[in-house]
C-alpha cells in the first residue's frame, strides 16, 4: 500500500513539474521571440541561433558532468535556482538597456528548457521500466501540452494590457511551483538506484562523443536528429518573417505568436492522447516515416499559397509531431542501447544535436541567404531536406531491427 501511494505521488508530482516547466517555458518563448525580432529584425534570429549552439557544447559538458555527480531529481530541483537568477538578472540587463539583452535572453530560453526536459527525462528512465513508461511518459507529454497551452493563451492577454516583457515574470511562479513538486519527490518520496550497467558510464563531452563516433546506430540517430531539426529550423526562420510581415506591432506579434503556440500544444495534446493506439495500429517504422511525408505537404501548401496562414499550418505541422509522435516514437528506438549510449551518446544526440543544427543553418543562411531570399526557394530546400529525412529514417529502422534480434539472440543464448 505505501509502495503504491509513493508510486502515485511520483506521477502526480512529475505532472506538475511537466505541466508548470512547459508553461514557464510558454510565457518565455514567444515573448523573447518577439523581443528579439522587435530589436534586431528577423536576422537577428540567425545571430541567437549561432550562439545558442556555441553555449550547447557548454551545456553538454555540464549536464554529462553534472549527471554523473547529482541524483537526477536534485539536479533538476538546483538548476531551478540558477534558471530563475539568471532571468532576474537578464531581466535587469534589459531593463537598463543593456546592448545585446535580447540576445542572451534567447539564449537563456532556449538552454535553460532543453537542460531542465534533459534532466526530467533522465529521471523518468530510471524510475518506470519500459510497459509502464509506455502509458507514465504519454500522460507527462500531455500534462506539459497542457500546462503550454495554457500559459500561450496567457501570453496574449498579458502582453496586451502591460506589454511584452511583463510576461517574463510569470516565469517565476511557474518554476518554483515545478520546484516544490520536486523537492516533494526527493525528500518525501522513495528513490530509485541507478539501472543494472548505468554505472559504467562516465563524465564528459568527450566521452560523449566517443560512444556517438563509435556506434553507427548512434551516427545514424545524430543524422536523423540534423536532418529533422535542418527542417523544423527553416521552417521557423520562415515562420517568423511572415510573422513580421504580417504583424509589425511587438506587442500584437507576441499575441499572435502565443495563439500560435496554442494551436501547437493543442494539435501535440490530440496526438500525445492518439500515441499508444496509433504506435500499436501503424508500427513505429511507419510512423517514423510518415511524420515527414505529411510535414512535406505542409510546406507544400506553403509553396503553392505563400502567407502567413499556411505558413502557420506548415510551422504548427512541424512542432506538434516534433512534440509528441516523434518524440515517443524515437524515445523507443533508444530501447535497445547499451548504458553508455543511453546516457551519454543520447545527451550528445538530444541536446548537442538539436543546438548546433540551428547554428549550422545560420551559418548557411548567412551565406546563401542572398541567393535564395524567396520564401519558396526556403520551401524548397526545406522539401530536399526532407527527402534525406526519410532516407535516413529507413536506414535507422533497419538498424533498430538489427539490434533487436541481436537482443533477442542473446537472451536466448543465456536462457
Amino acid at each position: 500500500m505505501k509502495e503504491r501511494r509513493e508510486e502515485a505521488g511520483r506521477v502526480v508530482a512529475l505532472c506538475v513539474m511537466s505541466f508548470f516547466g512547459l508553461m514557464s517555458y510558454a510565457f518565455s518563448r514567444s515573448t523573447i521571440e518577439s523581443m528579439l525580432t522587435d530589436a534586431y529584425g528577423k536576422d537577428g534570429l540567425l545571430n541567437a541561433w549561432l550562439m545558442m549552439a556555441a553555449a550547447a557544447f557548454v551545456v553538454v559538458t555540464l549536464y554529462n558532468r553534472l549527471a554523473e555527480r547529482m541524483a537526477p531529481i536534485r539536479l533538476f530541483g538546483g538548476s531551478m535556482g540558477v534558471t530563475l537568477g539568471l532571468l532576474l538578472a537578464l531581466m535587469a540587463m534589459d531593463r537598463a538597456e543593456v546592448p545585446g539583452t535580447p540576445y542572451l535572453l534567447f539564449v537563456w530560453k532556449d538552454l535553460y528548457i532543453v537542460f531542465l526536459v534533459e534532466i526530467f527525462w533522465t529521471y523518468a528512465n530510471s524510475v518506470y521500466p519500459p510497459k509502464q513508461a509506455r502509458w507514465a511518459y504519454g500522460l507527462f507529454l500531455m500534462m506539459g501540452s497542457l500546462g503550454g497551452m495554457l500559459g500561450n493563451l496567457i501570453v496574449a492577454p498579458v502582453a496586451a494590457r502591460w506589454g511584452a516583457e511583463s510576461v517574463l515574470w510569470l516565469v517565476f511562479p511557474a518554476l518554483l511551483i515545478a520546484w516544490a513538486a520536486c523537492v516533494v519527490v526527493d525528500r518525501k518520496i522513495k528513490g530509485v538506484g541507478p539501472r543494472k550497467g548505468d554505472e559504467q558510464r562516465a563524465g564528459g563531452f568527450l566521452e560523449g562523443l566517443r560512444v556517438l563516433a563509435g556506434s553507427r546506430y548512434m551516427v545514424l540517430l545524430f543524422v536523423l536528429i540534423m536532418a529533422t531539426q535542418v527542417a523544423i529550423t527553416l521552417i521557423d526562420y520562415e515562420y517568423n518573417a511572415a510573422l513580421l510581415e504580417a504583424y509589425p506591432d511587438k506587442d500584437l506579434r507576441a499575441g499572435v505568436g502565443g495563439q500560435v503556440y496554442a494551436a501547437i500544444d493543442i494539435c501535440a495534446l490530440a496526438l500525445q492522447l492518439l500515441t499508444g493506439p496509433i504506435l500499436a495500429a501503424v508500427g513505429i517504422p511507419r510512423t517514423l516515416l510518415g511524420i515527414p511525408l505529411v510535414l512535406a505537404g505542409a510546406v507544400s501548401l506553403f509553396v503553392a499559397a505563400p502567407q502567413f496562414l499556411t505558413m502557420a499550418v506548415a510551422k504548427v505541422a512541424s512542432k506538434c509531431f516534433d512534440y509528441s509522435l516523434f518524440r515517443a516514437a524515437k524515445e523507443i528506438l533508444y530501447i535497445p542501447l547499451s548504458p553508455l549510449e543511453r546516457v551519454q551518446g543520447k545527451a550528445v544526440v538530444d541536446i548537442l544535436a538539436y543546438r548546433i543544427t540551428k547554428g549550422a543553418v545560420t551559418l548557411f543562411l548567412k551565406g546563401a541567404l542572398a541567393l535564395i531570399a524567396l520564401p519558396t526557394l526556403i520551401m524548397g530546400l526545406t522539401l530536399f531536406v526532407i527527402g534525406g529525412w526519410i532516407l535516413v529514417t529507413h536506414l535507422l529502422l533497419k538498424a533498430h531491427r538489427r539490434r533487436l534480434a541481436e537482443d533477442a539472440d542473446a537472451v536466448a543464448a543465456a536462457a
